[in-house]
């Protein structure tokens, strides 16, 4: 019966903000510093690490902090003290993939994985299955399971885990069954760490549109305190070639996000872009799938132009357990502070929009005809799970301070401000 106990579903935990804020302090932020892309310091400023423990609820530090980058453990401990020694209400969060270990940033712990080929995941063909990165991990194994517990938990500095890739493997050579099963051991690997840490909230980038995972990954959230949507109106939900969406693709994400947060009582952190990000990426970020800014100064621009897009994106999701995030990749440069022109991916002179306070909503977002004449449903409800591929993706919602309009056909939004 104690083990029974013991094993017993943990309800979610993590962060939330109230209605009495700007639109910056619901906003969230991921980056690394490390090997300056302009040619600038190998190391975040003092003013630059104020800025940011002032502006941001949430900090999760990636991969490769620092230098060399295969000290990244002892780095996020270092910063995690410091940033919160700025501001105390400061979360921080500490970054560790899920399905794969990324090589040359963790030092020892890379060695550790490399004295064991028997944890890494394997295709049908018995190739080690890899990305980029690193090799994938074998969760149905106890031992490298531990293993990768036993990294985070031992972050004391940490206010939470930021779960990488807590999704269904996109995987290639490995059959459907297989890909069931990694799928299952992950989700228990999942429920492991938040075992070890709780009451921290371990929180999944697990929220997606790719058409290969199922109903958006929705699955992973019974095994998550919240959950990331990293790809909103994005990468997958752009459509090849043109500056447009798959509008039913970013209208499902909207609906999932909603629900994760307003029934399911999770948190997410919802990663928005200048604009429809995609492939390829180079050392600034993102492109575009024409028309791509290829300067610091010019995505400075950019990013001053699309960020009412941004905060509609937001506000038509929002609830006390949404936070948001605004920039153009994850380099500090790329557009987590101010600077001065031609310096980093950011405008010298921070968005006004984001000093503006909506106060709180009136209701849910709806869902209304391209002419404004009907309202077809309510963002979350059983009549919107599912968006025809001909539907007219309008979304409004209103606040206290502020009327919102999303289009997703023509990538705009309308902030009305009172």
């Amino acid at each position: 019966m104690a083990s029974a106990a013991a094993e017993a579903p943990l309800a979610p935990v993590g962060f939330s903000h109230d209605w009495d804020g700007t639109l910056q302090e619901a906003m969230w932020v991921d980056f690394y510093f490390i090997r300056g892309i302009h040619g600038g310091a190998q190391n975040i400023t003092e003013a630059q690490a104020e800025f940011v423990a002032k502006n941001y609820a949430i900090v999760s530090l990636e991969k490769c902090l620092g230098e060399p980058a295969n000290n990244t453990l002892a780095m996020f401990d270092d910063w995690a003290v410091r940033l919160k020694s700025i501001r105390p209400e400061l979360k921080v969060l500490f970054y560790w993939s899920t399905p794969s270990m990324n090589e040359g940033c963790y030092g020892k712990q890379t060695e550790i994985l490399e004295a064991h080929p028997e944890w890494l995941a394997r295709a049908d063909d018995g190739t080690v299955v890899r990305k980029a990165s690193g090799p994938y991990l074998n969760d149905s194994i106890a031992e490298e399971r531990d293993w990768w517990v036993s990294v985070p938990a031992a972050r004391s500095a940490a206010d939470g885990f930021f779960a990488d890739t807590a999704a269904w493997p996109l995987w290639r050579g490995v059959s459907e069954a297989r890909r069931q099963e990694a799928a299952t051991a992950m989700m228990g690997k999942l429920d492991q760490l938040r075992r070890a840490v709780h009451p921290k909230p371990v929180i999944g980038n697990t929220l997606g549109a790719y058409p290969s995972q199922p109903d958006f990954n929705m699955e992973y959230l019974d095994h998550l305190d919240g959950a990331c949507a990293e790809h909103m109106a994005s990468f997958e939900q752009v459509v090849p070639g043109r500056m447009a969406l798959i509008v039913n693709s970013t209208a499902g994400l909207l609906s999932r996000v909603w629900t994760t947060a307003s029934v399911r009582n999770q948190t997410v952190l919802a990663r928005t872009w200048p604009g429809p990000a995609v492939t390829p990426i180079d050392g600034l970020g993102p492109s575009w799938p024409v028309g791509t800014p290829t300067t610091p100064a010019t995505r400075a621009d950019a990013a001053a132009k699309w960020v009412d897009w941004a905060a509609g994106l937001y506000l038509t999701i929002a609830t006390e357990n949404v936070f948001w995030s605004y920039n153009w990749w994850y380099n500090v440069d790329a557009g987590v502070y101010p600077c001065p022109r031609g310096e980093c991916e950011a405008p010298e002179a921070w968005y006004p929009v984001l000093a503006r306070r909506p106060g709180p909503p009136l209701g849910p977002a709806e869902r209304w005809s391209a002419d404004g004449a009907t309202m077809l449903a309510v963002l979350g409800s059983k009549e919107d799970a599912v968006v025809p591929g001909d539907a007219a993706p309008v979304y409004k919602r209103a606040f206290a301070n502020v009327n919102v309009t999303l289009d997703l056909s023509r990538l705009t939004a309308t902030l009305d401000w009172a």
